[in-house]
């Protein structure tokens, strides 16, 4: 049996919240229009698990999109504690990620960037190359001329991360994530700095509670596939998603404790001598 089958322990409130009230013509967060929304979440209907298209239709694999190249560059220039630059299709220093892996310099408005995240190859039509990850060698003096770190291309790692994942998924699930499977997140997003798409405030208060499944999610707070498939991918993009048991799986899996204690056994051999 499939998790869909069975029931989530979930208090069936109404989603608290502006996002509630949410309407695909309008975002009441961050003024989002819904061009805007549909460039993060897709336009894709909901597909039944059970079609064979499901699979097509619903998921993506994140290594065909620029998620995996900027994730390696984060750990390389985490790792070497160096500037790591990216060079995707032919756009020379596209992403400069500084040393430590915490902040990335780019130009988030270049449309090449929406437009490398919506290809499901690897490598480009044009040049048949994945994206080139090079260390640079730059002294902090020219560093903080060339990459000021108060500019408006200056973004924390997460943030692109982030964005970059909603262009990559338009809507769909990452294939490292079973739809029907419950999942739940280890800390809660901050959101402060992040492009907040429709009910994910709503989902992130389930998640952080609770083991769901991202279909069941969807059809708990009864709103499209993509809004839900979306946001999933934002969060395993930070790793902030975690597969989890349900949570009367999780009391199952306690061991059961004796009536007493251990005082209460050293009462007795007390009493006993």
């Amino acid at each position: 049996e499939t998790s869909l089958e069975q029931p989530v322990n979930l208090i069936k409130k109404k989603t608290v919240g502006y996002q509630n009230d949410f309407n695909d013509s309008r975002s009441p967060n961050l003024s989002l229009s819904k061009e805007v929304i549909a460039e993060c979440c897709g336009l894709q209907e909901d597909v039944n698990f059970n079609d064979p298209l499901f699979k097509k239709q619903a998921t993506f694999d994140p290594s065909t999109s620029l998620l995996r190249p900027i994730q390696e560059a984060i750990n390389l220039a985490r790792d070497k504690n160096t500037h790591v630059e990216i060079e995707a299709m032919g756009e020379k220093q596209g992403f400069i990620i500084m040393p430590g892996g915490d902040k990335i310099y780019v130009d988030l408005n270049k449309p090449f960037i929406r437009h490398y995240g919506l290809v499901r190859k690897m490598y480009s039509a044009e040049e048949q190359k994945a994206p080139k990850i090079t260390p640079v060698s730059i002294s902090s003096v020219e560093s903080a001329q060339r990459y000021p770190q108060h500019g408006c291309f200056m973004h924390s790692s997460c943030t692109v991360l982030w964005q970059v994942a909603l262009w990559s998924s338009l809507g769909r699930l990452p294939n490292s994530v079973l739809p029907d499977k419950p999942v739940a997140i280890v800390a809660w997003p901050n959101f402060t700095r992040l492009t907040i798409t429709p009910h994910a405030i709503g989902m992130a208060s389930i998640l952080i509670k609770d083991a769901i499944s991202p279909l069941e999610l969807a059809r708990h707070m009864q709103i499209p596939q993509r809004y839900v498939f979306a946001f999933i991918s934002t969060l395993a993009s930070l790793g902030l998603l975690v597969d989890k048991p349900s949570v009367e799986t999780d009391a199952d899996l306690l061991p059961k404790r004796k009536s007493g204690g251990i005082f209460e056994s050293i009462l007795r051999s007390l009493k006993l001598n």
